[in-house]
Formats: C-alpha cells, sequence, structure tokens
C-alpha cells in the first residue's frame, strides 16, 4: 500500500502562533528539568536526613528516597519529549522541513501520552490514599462513633 503524504500550508499568522508556542513549550521544558532536579536533589537530601537524625528506619528512608528519584526520572523523560517536540518544532518553522514537523508531533504526542498516564496513575494513588486514611481513622476507638 502506498503512503500518501499530505502537506499543511501554514499562514504567516499560523506560523507566527505556532513559534510562540514553541518557545512557550520550551520554557516549560526547562522549568520541568529544573523541577526534576529539585525533586531528585529533595528525594536524596530526605533520605539522608531521616536516617542521619534516625527519625525513620533506614529501609522506610531508603524506600521513599528512590520513589522520589523514580519520580523525577519519569519527569526528565516527559520534559524530554516536550523538549524534543520544542526543538524540532522550531527547525521545521524556520526551515520548512516537513520531517522535523513530523518529529515534533511524535514528540508532542509522546509527551501528552505520557502526561495523560501520569495524571491517571496519580488520581489512582491520591484515591488509595483518602481510603487509606478512612480506614486508618476508622480504626482509631471513640473517634467516630
Amino acid at each position: 500500500m502506498e503512503e500518501t503524504k499530505n502537506y499543511l500550508s501554514l499562514s504567516t499568522d499560523h506560523a507566527a502562533t505556532l513559534l510562540k508556542t514553541q518557545r512557550w513549550t520550551n520554557f516549560l521544558a526547562i522549568l520541568g528539568f529544573i523541577s526534576c532536579g529539585i525533586v531528585f536533589i529533595g528525594g536524596i537530601m530526605y533520605g539522608v536526613g531521616a536516617v542521619l537524625t534516625e527519625l525513620l528506619p533506614g529501609i522506610i528512608a531508603a524506600i521513599v528516597s528512590i520513589l522520589y528519584v523514580i519520580i523525577a526520572a519519569v519527569g526528565v523523560y516527559i520534559y524530554f519529549h516536550l523538549k524534543r517536540a520544542s526543538d524540532a518544532l522550531k527547525t521545521a518553522l524556520t526551515t520548512g522541513e516537513n520531517e522535523k514537523l513530523d518529529e515534533a508531533v511524535k514528540h508532542q504526542y509522546t509527551f501528552w501520552k505520557a502526561q495523560g498516564i501520569l495524571s491517571i496513575v496519580s488520581i489512582v494513588f491520591l484515591l488509595l490514599v483518602c481510603i487509606g486514611c478512612i480506614i486508618a481513622i476508622s480504626m482509631i476507638p471513640g473517634k467516630l462513633g
């Protein structure tokens, strides 16, 4: 089966709007990387601080610290695709290369897919935390009835 290619033509206004969007996606990707770095450093500091102050047992502090590092790594993966989409879109708009526009769309698709999955996981996690809190509170004698 032969592949057919459809080419979009952009007006000057649309191209200018996409370039503004590209600047914002680039800015948000950089902010995302910075946020991931802060989460990573915070996770390491939490683990070290919890062990040194004996606030938590070592294994719990290590698990929490590892979770922070994993969250930071997932964030880097997500923002990497946003940054790649932004860079490819800028190249496509300045050079007119359709391949770069294809690359931008693919990276943006991956970014939004990962964001959607992360949103679902976050909602499920928060629901489980709420259920856990309700169960924990119900086990406190004399508090609910």
